[in-house]
């Protein structure tokens, strides 16, 4: 879907020379002012057009208008149900104050809702604006297609560095907004499509509000294998699992748990979402790898290591030597399994016998929701359902015979917006290296050999710890069954 700018009847155009001559300004300002978004004009091939009476608004100091092409009261009305605030009174707004309205109102649901993300995007003629809640899109307001690259242009302004004059190349900026006393980071991205552009925005609470290791809400024996292991003095521990496992927030409350006076903790990041009173925080951007940083932090005499993520085959390589130094490193990693990410590890370079002596822990998570308390009900799993289940539990760590089977359904209600789902829990599992493992890793061998020996050793799987949520009636099986199937 291209954007076009409502065209005004028997409205004067100007040519570029025209249009700066009437502003007596110099042709950098006046691109600057183009780009910023403060003008808009008119590409007639490749020369650009601008209408008088916008030239004339900009010269008296008033703010770029929109003529929308669609009504966008609906959009509006249905945003504010969202945000849980009253409509507002829209007859007497210009378009240009209903686009910024609708706008904030989408930041002001996506707070309210507890949303981490907001997307909006164009499906045919339908436009989507859609909250990534506990991990799941769902759409919040569907409405005409022709009002995403107006509501677009709005997101540009509000970061104040993106260009609304390019649309077919990628923009992101990082902006702090604060609302209801909560002060977040956005990260918007602004993606071009076939159809038109995109726009993500990522919200970031300014400061992490998480507690200690129980905040996980992590079980035997998993949460004790944890706790063991960041009270090291030496060693590593790596946290894997996809994007939007919680991966990133687990790593920030192990971080939270060993942040004390006494320790001095540098960690390593390519992007910082989150401010850590304590911690040295190093970004990682241009020059600066992360390999270039951690040589940099060993020089820096820390008692911990934080590098946000084993990303390079050098930075995989340095960090067992370095936990054989006499630091504990922390670190995040994308593998589907703990003992996939061994596997990854020597794969990226890191000598086999590194591996075994360094690291003294790895985690795998994946985040499954939780029923809501107020309209879940009994559920029947059938007969395919139980059988996965089983084979979860036997052979992930559990006794099957011993399992509780409580086992619930979501239905939906008002209280948790009709997805039946309320909050978030972790399905881990955490494999610890003990001599017999480390001896596997030197001799390359398989993941399901290295998995098998830990679960003989008391590791119980993600799928196992799944497989017990549902059966105590926390989550349902079906969920349990989509969220933690590893491939």
């Amino acid at each position: 879907m291209k954007t076009k700018q409502t065209p005004q009847t028997g409205a004067e155009l100007l040519s570029m020379d025209e249009a700066i001559a009437r502003l007596k300004t110099t042709r950098p300002t006046f691109y600057r002012w183009l780009k910023t978004g403060k003008l808009k004009g008119l590409k007639a091939g490749r020369q650009w057009r601008f209408y008088a009476t916008d030239v004339d608004r900009f010269l008296k100091g008033e703010a770029l208008r929109w003529d929308l092409p669609a009504d966008i009261s609906p959009l509006i009305n249905a945003l504010a149900k969202k945000a849980g605030q009253p409509v507002p009174a829209t007859a007497s707004l210009s378009d240009t104050e209903r686009v910024a309205a609708a706008a904030d109102l989408a930041l002001g649901a996506a707070i309210a809702l507890g949303a981490s993300d907001i997307h909006l995007d164009a499906a045919g003629d339908q436009g989507r604006i859609r909250y990534r809640i506990a991990g799941t899109l769902t759409v919040a307001a569907g409405f005409d297609a022709h009002l995403v690259p107006p509501l677009i242009d709005q997101f540009k302004r509000i970061t104040g560095v993106c260009r609304l004059d390019i649309r077919d190349l990628p923009q992101d900026a990082r902006i702090p907004y604060e609302r209801g006393g909560k002060a977040f980071d956005i990260r918007m991205a602004f993606l071009p499509s076939w159809t038109g552009e995109t726009m993500n925005a990522r919200l970031m609470p300014r400061e992490l509000a998480v507690g200690g290791l129980e905040w996980l809400g992590l079980r035997e024996p998993g949460s004790l294998r944890l706790e063991r292991a960041l009270a090291a003095r030496s060693g590593m521990v790596v946290m894997t699992g996809p994007t939007g496992s919680g991966k990133t927030t687990a790593l920030y409350v192990a971080i939270n748990h060993v942040n004390t006076p006494a320790k001095k903790i540098v960690a390593i990041e390519s992007e910082i979402p989150y401010a850590l009173p304590g911690v040295v925080q190093v970004p990682v951007r241009g020059e600066v790898t992360f390999a270039a940083a951690l040589r940099a932090a060993l020089r820096a005499d820390p008692n911990v290591i934080v590098i946000g993520e084993l990303v390079d085959g050098e930075t995989v390589s340095l960090a067992p030597k370095a936990a054989m130094t006499g630091h504990l490193v922390l670190s995040a990693m994308h593998a589907t399994s703990a003992a996939g990410a061994i596997r990854r590890m020597v794969e990226f370079g890191a000598s086999p016998y590194d591996v075994g002596e360094s690291v003294r822990l790895v985690t795998s998570q994946r985040i499954v929701r939780k029923l809501c308390p107020d309209c879940r009900v009994k559920d029947t799993p059938s007969a395919d359902q139980l059988a996965w289940a089983q084979q979860a539990a036997t052979g992930g760590g559990l006794d099957w015979k011993a399992l509780p089977r409580k086992f619930m359904k979501s239905t939906g209600c008002a209280k948790c917006g009709g997805t039946g789902f309320k909050g978030r829990r972790v399905a881990f599992e955490a494999l610890e290296v003990t001599p017999a493992v480390a001896k596997l890793i030197r001799e390359g061998a398989a993941d399901d050999a290295i998995q098998s020996l830990a679960v003989k050793q008391g590791m119980v799987t993600m799928a196992a710890d799944g497989v017990r949520a549902a059966c105590a009636g926390e989550t349902s099986l079906a969920e349990v069954m989509v969220e933690t199937s590893v491939s």
